[in-house]
């Protein structure tokens, strides 16, 4: 069993999948030098794979184009995306929600603020 905040990747790509039923393919942008990278890329890919959708990797590092990283999933069609709560996208939220809006990609994540601006869904701690 999951403690913590552990399982929390594998249970937003359950609920983006629950709101996006014909979802086949899911985003997961993420920092790649976190601690945890490992394990939740790990979550996503058994979850997608229990619910017949592959999980389509998208690293992003501090500096990065916000508008390149989400852009780049819209064109491999995704049908959704979860946000790990990471920079860049932890520090600009709003912006986040925009760009989520302009491509039309619904997304999910830990931080409520990227919801609020347009992304769909947010599912963690109320660090609010």
């Amino acid at each position: 069993m999951m403690k913590g905040l552990e399982g929390l990747t594998g249970k937003r790509v359950e609920l983006l999948k629950d709101a996006l039923p014909t979802a086949t393919r899911i985003g997961l942008i993420f920092y790649p030098d976190s601690p945890t990278l490992v394990r939740s890329l790990a979550q996503a890919e058994e979850v997608g794979s229990r619910l017949g959708v592959v999980i389509r990797a998208s690293p992003a590092r501090p500096g990065d184009d916000l508008e390149a990283a989400i852009a780049t999933l819209a064109r491999e069609d995704v049908d959704g995306v979860d946000i790990e709560p990471v920079l860049p996208f932890a520090t600009y939220p709003r912006e986040t929600g925009e760009l989520l809006v302009k491509y039309r990609l619904p997304a999910i994540s830990e931080l409520r603020q990227i919801a609020e601006s347009g992304g769909l869904l947010s599912y963690g701690p109320n660090a609010f």
